[in-house]
């Protein structure tokens, strides 16, 4: 193949990379913002021993197409994305919830203050980093 052909070709995957974007619509997560994360075993190696601590958890229940939809919206875009749902008993699993901290929600940044943050706009309406209130 020639380096004009390999040329062609990765263009033509990036262009269908960014056309199309797939995620299981039954997955379900509670992303915590990364610098909650960092903090939590920075809090737990200064303490006293603390043994099996209990898990961490996001303020909000997610899709795995949630996120990506938000983005989509936040920057404007109108690409499909294309529910794929991904096979396994792990991932059925993951679909019913078993691995939720469902009395966790130990995280308070959401999705949207995130992209907001990220992206230099305005939070939305209600959203104040100081609270978990309304938030699943």
């Amino acid at each position: 193949m020639s380096t004009a052909e390999q040329t062609s070709n990765k263009a033509t995957v990036r262009r269908f990379q960014d056309a199309i974007n797939t995620g299981d619509p039954e997955l379900i997560s509670k992303t915590v913002d990364a610098a909650e994360v960092a903090d939590r075993p920075a809090g737990l190696a200064t303490g006293p021993p603390a043994g099996r601590v209990p898990d961490l958890g996001g303020p909000q229940v997610r899709t795995a197409t949630s996120p990506l939809r938000g983005y989509l919206h936040a920057v404007g875009r109108r690409w499909p994305v294309l529910p794929v749902r991904l096979p396994g008993a792990t991932l059925a699993g993951y679909r019913h919830g078993g691995h939720l901290a469902p009395d966790r929600a130990v995280g308070r940044r959401t999705w949207e203050e995130f992209l907001a943050d990220q992206l230099g706009r305005p939070r939305p309406a209600g959203a104040d980093p100081t609270t978990a209130e309304g938030r699943a």
